[in-house]
């Protein structure tokens, strides 16, 4: 497969030798990191802030004189991803889509934010299609309807099977279509109640885009992390492997709780589970991993899955489907798309067990 050029997550990058800790720690959910150390002409410089409904955090090596990145840079590109892709933002290019009829809206291929939305918009359909439809950014009205979405966190009270029904008849990324001109592109429905929403793959695409940043300005070592989602490169203060830890997937575990330290190298990894965000009715829990093609939460026996690929956004949006397909499935699915590793956490008999697919353990530490 070819593809084209992104949990809740807590973030603490660790170091092979922990003897001088400068820790930094951030609650984002289902990974951590920590750096060590220090090395002569190196320094290590952090920038955070917040992001898409959650937090960012880059971590970056400066040698010699180079110059250090600036905060109010890191903020504009990201302002100018969220004015495209930000269903909390009434202006933005998905917000302006999602309030469109059939005639959907049309936009110019030299202007930002709206090339951030066709990059998203045509990734996001080659997901899509590879999944089989597992991935489907069309299924926000069945997100909103679960009280998971944007349009309020209200759990649903009473299970209305019809209701459902009605949603899924325009639920589906096949309701969208584009045609493109010469001043740019359209993007039309085929019913205007259908709407999209990039949450499983903005982040990562995001991560990518300020790694991509970072390399113009010549910054050859960095942790970028927005929400749990994170591409590293070269190497930490220490000049070792930037390192993450997979948080244990149980509701009662502590955000300390590792499961395994991975080393991505120059990766992207992305993480997605249902056991800390779900409703429960009739003490029946119900995870915010909604299958598309039947409308209702997906019960698997999968807790996390931890996916590694080039490209953050598409680990971000394969670990989303890889939380709907069932465990053969996904393995078998890995073994035809090499560019792609994964780590499934199930339970077995009352015990965690890791799952890997045949590349995953190459990057697993501990």
């Amino acid at each position: 497969m070819k593809y084209l050029s992104f949990l809740f997550c807590l973030m603490v990058l660790f170091s092979c030798k922990q003897d001088k800790k400068d820790f930094s720690l951030k609650d984002d959910g289902n990974q951590k990191v920590q750096t060590n150390g220090s090395k002569k002409n190196q320094k290590q410089r952090s920038i955070e802030g917040s992001t898409m409904g959650t937090s960012y955090s880059i971590k970056y090596i400066l040698k010699g004189k180079q110059k250090e990145v600036q905060k109010e840079t890191i903020d504009s590109i990201l302002v100018s991803i969220n004015d495209a892709v930000s269903t909390y933002v009434p202006s933005s290019t998905i917000s302006r889509l999602n309030k469109a009829g059939k005639e959907g809206i049309s936009v110019k291929m030299n202007h930002y934010p709206d090339q951030h939305f066709v990059a998203n918009y045509f990734s996001a359909i080659e997901v899509y299609k590879d999944t089989k439809g597992y991935f489907d950014p069309s299924v926000m009205p069945l997100v909103n309807y679960w009280g998971f979405g944007y349009e309020g966190k209200n759990p649903v009270t009473k299970i209305d099977s019809n209701k459902v029904e009605e949603i899924l008849d325009y639920v589906g990324f096949e309701n969208f279509s584009t045609e493109v001109k010469r001043e740019g592109i359209t993007f039309l429905k085929s019913d205007a109640r259908s709407t999209l929403d990039f949450s499983a793959i903005a982040k990562g695409y995001a991560v990518d885009y300020l790694a991509r940043y970072l390399d113009t300005q010549n910054v050859n070592s960095y942790m970028v992390e927005i929400g749990g989602e994170v591409k590293v490169k070269g190497t930490n203060q220490k000049s070792q492997s930037w390192k993450l830890g997979i948080n244990t997937p149980e509701e009662n575990a502590n955000l300390t709780d590792i499961q395994l330290i991975v080393a991505p190298k120059e990766k992207g990894l992305a993480s997605s589970g249902n056991y800390r965000i779900f409703h429960k009715l009739d003490d029946v829990s119900y995870g915010h991993e909604i299958n598309p093609k039947t409308g209702y939460p997906q019960k698997t026996d999968i807790l996390s899955v931890s996916a590694i690929h080039d490209k953050c956004m598409y680990a971000d949006a394969y670990a989303t489907a890889f939380m709907i397909m069932g465990k053969e499935q996904i393995l078998e699915f890995i073994n035809y798309n090499h560019d792609l590793e994964v780590c499934l956490i199930t339970k077995e008999n009352g015990e965690l067990k890791n799952v890997f697919s045949s590349g995953f353990e190459d990057y697993v530490v501990e």
